[in-house]
């Protein structure tokens, strides 16, 4: 049985552990709770699933689309899956690279039907795969580490790594045969806080128009700019969050240095997908609007899209979320959106005729 003294330090801990939890909740900003400010413009019935098939939950995404043909791949170990329009699995591969440290987090792209492109940024080393060989051809970047990357149609590269100085982080066009730096430009503004980790976000590619799009996650903002790093524009996704500033600590261990975010980040944007056919990209956004409901978005994907060409905003739609989880994964395939979940894989028609209309506006 406890005595006195000891009831009474019970008690005490657990008004102090009640105390730090009222706390956190009313100092710490908590999004989709109250109102963001913004309201959406809904595009009802944009989108019809089509099929949908129930698929391993090692695949982590998509690593690229070809030839009618859409990849999924898994984190660990390589394993590439073919799969047909319909849905079904084809060919498996599994990619036989040197041994790697399962931290170097690659980023797995799809060059062509038969080989694979393989870049792992904490090594700023890069691998080309023949599928059909089994060759493997390594590439040194000529780069520090980087944190982004995409290829062109040809034998370039876009990445955003770290400077020389290591205080801030640029984009490098980057020969693949070589590696060497071909052109190097900041493109986002101010970049200089945390290395650059502040600024984090998305690059993908427009095959088309040859143009890169990079969706900040943390910030309301999108650079556009082409393939010799000139800035086209730099616009705004529809929500309010301007500023979200990090709050890194430096940790240190033996002779090595580690820099790690020390609170939660609010994240705004979590994905984007390119639709260069169709001139768009759609962007999967973590914040409810003021005209939807907090069921509504717990239960629901919420996309916005955005012209190419300007950035400009033209609607949202939703997709269901499985599990009440966000999708891990999603790519454009013709006039389909294809959206991978863990242990789904989900195909939906796009109605472009509705986008069409409101693009003509």
């Amino acid at each position: 049985m406890m005595n006195g003294k000891h009831t009474l330090a019970v008690f005490s801990l657990l008004a102090t552990a009640i105390f730090i939890i009222l706390w956190l909740k009313n100092s710490t900003y908590l999004p989709n709770v109250k109102n963001n400010g913004f309201k959406r413009k809904w595009i009802e019935n944009l989108v019809v699933l089509e099929k949908e098939k129930n698929i391993s939950s090692a695949f982590a995404r998509f690593p690229g689309t070809h030839s009618g043909y859409n990849f999924l791949a898994t984190k660990d170990p390589f394993v590439l899956v073919k799969f047909s329009e319909d849905l079904n699995p084809k060919d498996t591969f599994t990619l036989n690279l040197p041994k790697i440290n399962a931290s170097y987090n690659p980023n797995i792209l799809v060059v062509d039907s038969f080989n694979v492109l393989v870049a792992l940024p904490n090594s700023a080393l890069s691998f080309t795969i023949s599928l059909d060989s089994e060759k493997i051809d390594s590439v040194r970047l000529q780069s520090d580490i980087f944190t982004r990357f995409s290829k062109m149609r040809n034998s370039s590269a876009i990445v955003r790594a770290l400077t020389k100085d290591q205080t801030r982080q640029s984009f490098k066009k980057i020969d693949l045969k070589s590696g060497e730096v071909i052109k190097e430009a900041s493109i986002v503004e101010n970049d200089k806080s945390y290395m650059g980790f502040d600024s984090d976000g998305i690059l993908q590619f427009d095959p088309i128009r040859n143009l890169f799009i990079y969706v900040q996650y943390y910030r309301n903002e999108v650079h556009c700019f082409d393939t010799s790093l000139n800035l086209i524009y730099k616009s705004n996704t529809i929500d309010t969050i301007s500023t979200n500033s990090a709050v890194y600590t430096k940790l240190e261990k033996f002779d090595s240095q580690k820099v790690t975010s020390s609170a939660a980040r609010l994240i705004v944007n979590r994905e984007c997908i390119v639709d260069s056919k169709n001139g768009v990209y759609f962007i999967l956004s973590n914040l409810r609007s003021d005209d939807a409901t907090n069921s509504d978005f717990r239960e629901n994907n919420t996309l916005d899209i955005y012209k190419i060409d300007d950035g400009m905003y033209l609607g949202s739609f939703t997709i269901p979320k499985r599990n009440s989880t966000y999708f891990l994964s999603a790519t454009i395939d013709s006039s389909h959106l294809l959206v991978l979940n863990k242990g789904n894989l989900a195909k939906y028609r796009i109605d472009y005729s509705k986008l069409l209309q409101i693009m003509a506006k």
